[in-house]
């Protein structure tokens, strides 16, 4: 059972739904047989991970800040955003933090996420008849995920039970399942967004959808230093002003406001963990003066910085 603050005793603590077993490779990392499902819970301080190859799986950080990079691009995952990783890709990761930063990862098997959408898309009667056959791997944009949906719910409520309740290996299977079915909705919630894409054909769409959210993953990594819209245009590979207006029509925002929105929730967590002084948050996060950065909190959350973090939020 784990210690009632939630805290992570005897860091990493590690689950599987079938016996399996782990390699402990260089910097930490943990390797699986490929058979089982996987649910590592740890703490971290100072950690990288030069090189590794996934499977389909799930990245979270609670606390502070895990970096990752994927073939040259850089992700950030916090308490606002988790990130899917495909089978058999590679992947380096870090933490960098002055207080332990809580990791979640969830890695599946290969072919489990198949079996599920087999089984939410195959009629009853054939099912019972006999075992679907598997297409392709079921496949994601690598990119944050806004912790907003099902998956996220089911994601925050394992990492409480795990803290706080002992774990039966009958609820351990059943949550890879609930888990591979808030995958697959977060696949069609994807397959929607695609299609509401400016473009007629679905490969213009695709191709704007992956560029703009390149764009959208820099601002997040590159938050806490001046960031000038050519620059960021540029990861997307389009002139400012085709940029600028397709990234308004996709996200109902512009980079400019995006990244404000981005500073002031990553003001808010740091306000809520540490002690670090309102100027130096100020800061690390991007903005340009004490001044502004205290308006437009002050606007978003209804109180100054400094009030806010008085009244313990």
């Amino acid at each position: 059972m784990g210690p009632s603050d939630g805290r992570i005793a005897d860091s990493p603590r590690v689950y599987t739904d079938a016996a399996a077993r782990c390699t402990r490779l260089p910097g930490g990392f943990l390797d699986f047989d490929t058979d089982c499902n996987v649910i590592v819970h740890r703490e971290e301080t100072d950690w990288t991970l030069s090189q590794a190859q996934t499977r389909l799986s799930v990245r979270c950080a609670f606390g502070g800040e895990r970096r990752f990079e994927v073939d040259r691009q850089t992700y950030v995952v916090d308490d606002t955003a988790y990130l899917l990783l495909n089978l058999g890709q590679i992947v380096r990761s870090s933490i960098s933090a002055k207080a332990p930063v809580e990791c979640l990862n969830v890695t599946f098997r290969p072919g489990f996420a198949e079996e599920a959408l087999a089984a939410i898309t195959t009629p009853a009667d054939k099912l019972l008849d006999n075992l679907p056959s598997y297409g392709k791997p079921v496949g994601f944009f690598v990119r944050t995920y806004p912790h907003d949906d099902a998956l996220s719910r089911r994601l925050h409520s394992i990492r409480r039970a795990l803290t706080s309740v002992p774990i039966t290996q009958g609820w351990l299977e059943e949550q890879f399942h609930f888990l591979a079915s808030d995958l697959l909705q977060t696949h069609q919630r994807e397959r929607r967004e695609i299609d509401a894409m400016p473009g007629a054909k679905y490969s213009t769409r695709l191709e704007c959808y992956e560029r703009l959210h390149r764009a959208r993953e820099f601002m997040r990594a590159s938050m806490g230093r001046p960031l000038t819209l050519p620059e960021i245009a540029g990861m997307a590979y389009m002139a400012p002003h085709h940029f600028l207006r397709s990234f308004k029509q996709a996200f109902r925002q512009t980079p400019h406001q995006y990244l404000t929105q981005l500073r002031l929730d990553r003001a808010q967590s740091l306000l809520r963990r540490t002690n670090t002084p309102v100027t130096d948050i100020c800061m690390e996060i991007g903005f340009e003066s004490l001044g502004s950065f205290s308006w437009l909190f002050r606007r978003q959350f209804g109180q100054s910085p400094s009030a806010f973090r008085a009244e313990g939020h």
